[in-house]
């Protein structure tokens, strides 16, 4: 289920679905006042669409859904009118587990309606307010995928929810999540935090290093080979480091006293059977040897063997054990999926229970080589984007705080640039940003963009451009400063080491003519090397004229004036900058908003 702001602009796609839309409680006393109400609230911010699988279920009103606190929905109209009492109740309650608010508060003007039912339902009715407030319970699981040197990232998940206040009762973990959920299990987040922050790929499996650092794609591949040279001569490669590390880390006597359940998964080797082990009730002289089973990467790393039995890694069967989970009892799980390889079941989940699914959408390295570096990058990732995923902080690719103004720069930047002439007969249709530029720009930024979001996806990927670090939360001065002192380094000197495929798409967008850097250095000289700007409001008609008209035209800029030696954009130029921006709009538009927002910097 996706609960999302709907945003003014947005109203005239949804009006057909709003108009079919009905109260199944009072909170008004007639459909139609509730559908002109639902519209007041998308002026106020306060409006919302629920969807499931790109279908439209209903609209809430509500001010604020924060972990923690109560919801106080004020509208709720629904589009299947056969959804009934139960059903639409679950939903509403739905919609406040999924940011973890401590109680759901229905705030009805339209009578009391269904007084005995909710009541029923746990409901508590407050007659001065005609409000009704249920407390939320939960039995929330953290669910740790499989990934390698990617789990630091579950670690930072793990701090941003602490921050916020959203506990659980229920730890799965396969593979690196099963480490990752013995620390949880303990409570040290920072003894976890500082092990992986200084964690090296030796101090993980014992194998002969092939070069000293990671820092080029060929010394990558030399440690890549020497692993793999290794696990084929010996069975895989000695896990007897990351025995030595749990061994030293995990506390027996915290494992036992916590209130915590931890189950982790591994795959017994003969008939790849998944096995799942509770840790809490493990034999305690075997408890590292389940952790290493369940984190074995067999063949890359060696089997573990118990009570006569190999096991290897549990992502071969179940690398996000979801299913574990609910068979626990779970009703809410949040998942933290860290890309790495392996099975991830299917499942279709009961209309009650609430999953959260966390995972980033920049690449987090290799997962087979440990750098401290990466770490420390991927544990801030995971909490920064654990943050916005509840509603604390803004951005998709980058991290802005909630107060950051990022629409009136955009809004300010489009003003000045109506006059651009190869700009001007598309700017001024009103469709052009919402059909022409906002379905494109979806598709680069790959998230959600509206015209009222649009100034925010355009700064992010002006970030992206600059390939600055996605891990700090930004201002826009601060972005501007980046930017200015960014310095020519290593492609990975800051991030750490980079996997195979972010080295190959580094090799691409440096090398490849038709690449999207390319493509903006190549617009960015037509659109601002190029050109005169004091010269291009001078001839705004110069690309509609004729053959003579523009003969005239030159003649007249060139004449009396004294801008005999001002360049002119010639007739073929004219028609090279419109057929760009009729080809590649958001890159023209992006490469004029740099301009824009360095202020005329270099870059």
């Amino acid at each position: 289920m996706l609960c999302q702001k709907v945003y003014p602009s947005e109203v005239k796609g949804l009006i057909q679905a709003l108009q079919r839309s009905q109260l199944s409680w009072p909170f008004y006393d007639q459909h139609s006042i509730a559908r002109k109400e639902f519209l007041k609230s998308v002026k106020k911010g306060y409006a919302w669409q629920v969807s499931e699988q790109g279908k439209i279920l209903g609209f809430l009103s509500f001010a604020e859904r924060q972990p923690g606190k109560p919801v106080i929905l004020t509208n709720a109209l629904f589009l299947n009118r056969q959804l009934g009492w139960k059903k639409s109740l679950s939903l509403l309650e739905k919609v406040a587990k999924e940011r973890f608010c401590s109680a759901v508060q229905l705030q009805f003007t339209g009578g009391t309606g269904q007084l005995e039912f909710l009541l029923e339902q746990g409901y508590h009715y407050n007659q001065e307010e005609n409000q009704f407030t249920k407390q939320l319970i939960y039995n929330t699981a953290l669910v740790l995928g499989g990934g390698g040197a990617h789990g630091s990232y579950q670690i930072g998940v793990w701090q941003a929810l602490k921050e916020l206040g959203i506990s659980f009762n229920i730890v799965t973990g396969t593979s690196v999540g099963a480490l990752n959920g013995a620390f949880v299990l303990q409570g040290d987040s920072e003894v976890a935090k500082e092990m992986w922050e200084s964690l090296s790929t030796d101090a993980v499996m014992s194998f002969p290093a092939a070069a000293n650092t990671n820092q080029t794609l060929r010394e990558l591949l030399l440690q890549i080979a020497s692993l793999t040279t290794t696990a084929i001569r010996n069975r895989g490669v000695s896990t007897q480091p990351l025995r030595q590390l749990l061994e030293s880390h995990i506390q027996l006597d915290k494992i036992e006293e916590s209130p915590l359940r931890l189950f982790i998964v591994t795959t017994e080797m003969s008939g790849l059977k998944e096995t799942v082990v509770e840790i809490n009730t493990a034999k305690s002289d075997q408890l590292v040897d389940w952790l290493l089973a369940s984190a074995s990467f067999f063949p890359a790393m060696q089997a573990i063997e118990i009570e006569g039995l190999s096991y290897m890694d549990g992502g071969y069967r179940n690398n996000l054990s979801i299913d574990v989970a609910l068979r626990e009892g779970a009703t809410e799980c949040i998942a933290v999926d860290v890309k790495g390889p392996g099975i991830t079941k299917r499942m279709r989940l009961s209309e009650e229970t609430v999953s959260i699914l966390l995972h980033s959408p920049w690449e987090l390295g290799t997962f087979l080589v440990f750098d401290a570096v990466r770490s420390r990058q991927n544990l801030q990732l995971g909490y920064l984007e654990t943050q916005k995923k509840f509603g604390q902080l803004k951005g998709y690719w980058y991290t802005f705080d909630l107060a950051e103004d990022t629409e009136t720069i955009w809004h300010d930047f489009w003003q000045e640039i109506r006059e651009r002439p190869y700009l001007k007969e598309y700017i001024s249709q009103d469709a052009w940003l919402e059909k022409i530029i906002l379905p494109r720009l979806r598709k680069l930024y790959k998230d959600r963009v509206t015209l009222e979001t649009i100034g925010l996806a355009f700064i992010e990927l002006v970030a992206k451009t600059f390939q600055l670090l996605p891990t700090k939360v930004y201002t826009i001065n601060q972005l501007r400063k980046e930017i200015k002192v960014k310095k020519q380094q290593p492609a990975n000197a800051e991030l750490g080491v980079l996997s195979v495929q972010e080295w190959l798409d580094r090799f691409r967008e440096e090398s490849f003519v038709f690449s999207e850097k390319n493509q903006l250095l190549y617009l960015k000289k037509r659109l601002i090397d190029e050109l005169d700007k004091s010269e291009i409001d001078k001839i705004p008609e110069v690309v509609v004229k004729s053959e003579t008209e523009l003969q005239e035209t030159h003649e007249l800029a060139s004449g009396e004036q004294g801008a005999v030696d001002r360049p002119q954009p010639d007739r073929e130029q004219w028609q090279s900058l419109q057929r760009a921006v009729q080809k590649n709009p958001v890159q023209v538009l992006l490469v004029l908003f740099i301009d824009y927002l360095m202020e005329g910097s270099t870059w």
